[in-house]
């Protein structure tokens, strides 16, 4: 009898105590995302600062990295419908669902390839490049190829040059010296549509918007070596932090433009959260981090609820801050220097082995071990139980069985 109880104790114990050791494996050096990410920083010499969040009746202090995880890990829970999910998703170090890979191969298919907007033929280039996949040879069709001999790259927004010139930057493609739109050609169509202020317009001519101007920044980035470029660049990166709100550092009551002017600051080497853009105490980071709910999902409003354009256009910008504060080219559109990930950072197996037999096991995402222990335990229906320590949070149950149950300390 004694040796059966020690058996079943020791059964107990290591079962808890794989759950982790298999969560080793998968997590860079045994460390979920945000932990790699932030030991990546310190070893870099660098902080991932806290900042505030509003989360509805509360307000927490939460870091960057742990902001990405949390507006990523809501978007795969509510199901990835967008491209620009899809691309945020990859930058961040997640394998994009498969389903979504699939259905973005049969819009292209359904659609024979044709799109009515070059935005969206760079849009969905962008996409397929960031699921592992060729836009120039998807589903036999090449929306590269449609970009630089597009006749209507012209006579719309200006997001159609800007995005244009991005899609055919984000890869290693060749464009061919008569196309209709060479790079060279793109960069002057741009160039040529910056306002006086400094600033860039939608439409040719209409007012600076901080959006578009942060776009233009984006586009124009891999050429500010170029002297022409780099005095347009200096004017628009001015013009954004003249035209930040003295009281809470933003645009205007919306995150979206926020989240645009950190995208394009950090993509031109610029910090968002630097002097230049520090106002009354505040920072675009600091500012878009005051739209975050609970959930990780972002409002477009102060004080409104979660917003799916606004969530996504905050993943991908918290993503291209992350990017910049590891150092490096920092474009969130660079699938050269930075390509999406093959295998995803936090996407991990888990096994919970009981004394008796298995108590489940699958695959999730999960910031810990703890966290992707949860997550399994709640698909699986097993109830875990966990208790508090001064030496941090503990398994006090699990599946019924709970600490002790044989003797010792095997919680």
């Amino acid at each position: 009898m004694k040796s059966r109880i020690s058996s079943k104790m020791f059964a107990l114990g290591m079962a808890l105590l794989m759950i982790f050791s298999l969560l080793g494996a998968p997590f860079p050096a045994g460390r979920g995302y945000a932990e790699t990410a932030a030991a990546g920083y310190q070893e870099a010499g660098v902080t991932d600062a806290l900042y505030a969040a509003d989360a509805g009746s509360s307000s927490q202090s939460i870091s960057v990295t742990d902001a990405v995880y949390s507006a990523a890990e809501y978007i795969l829970k509510q199901g990835v419908t967008s491209d620009w999910q899809a691309i945020g998703l990859a930058q961040a170090g997640y394998k994009v669902p498969d389903s979504y890979g699939a259905a973005l191969q049969n819009t292209v298919k359904n659609a024979g390839g044709n799109f009515s907007a070059v935005t969206d033929y760079a849009r969905i280039a962008l996409a397929v490049k960031a699921i592992g996949h060729d836009p120039t040879n998807i589903e036999g069709y090449n929306l590269i190829g449609s970009i630089y001999n597009s006749d209507g790259i012209i006579g719309q927004s200006l997001n159609n040059t800007v995005y244009g010139l991005i899609a055919l930057d984000s890869g290693s493609y060749t464009v061919p010296s008569d196309a209709k739109w060479t790079r060279d050609k793109l960069v002057q169509e741009i160039l040529s549509a910056q306002n006086v202020d400094g600033g860039f317009p939608l439409i040719t001519g209409g007012p600076s918007g901080p959006d578009t101007t942060a776009m233009a920044l984006a586009a124009l980035s891999p050429y500010k070596s170029d002297p022409t470029v780099a005095t347009a660049g200096q004017k628009a990166v001015q013009w954004l932090s003249n035209q930040q709100n003295t009281a809470h550092a933003g645009y205007g009551d919306s995150s979206e433009s926020v989240s645009q002017a950190v995208i394009g600051l950090t993509a031109y080497g610029v910090d968002p959260a630097g002097s230049g853009f520090t106002k009354n105490g505040g920072n675009l980071i600091s500012r878009l981090m005051s739209f975050r709910a609970a959930d990780g999902s972002f409002a477009h409003m102060a004080g409104e609820g979660s917003n799916a354009l606004a969530t996504e256009q905050a993943l991908q910008a918290l993503v291209a801050y992350n990017l910049f504060i590891r150092g490096g080219d920092s474009n969130l559109y660079d699938f050269i220097d930075h390509p999406p990930a093959v295998h995803p950072l936090v996407h991990v197996t888990v096994a919970i082995e009981g004394p008796e037999a298995s108590l489940g096991e699958g695959s999730v995402y999960g910031s810990s071990a703890l966290d992707a222990l949860n997550k399994l335990a709640e698909a699986k229906g097993i109830a875990v139980v966990s208790t508090s320590s001064q030496y941090g949070t503990y398994i006090s149950e699990i599946g019924g069985i709970q600490q002790k149950k044989y003797g010792g300390y095997d919680g």
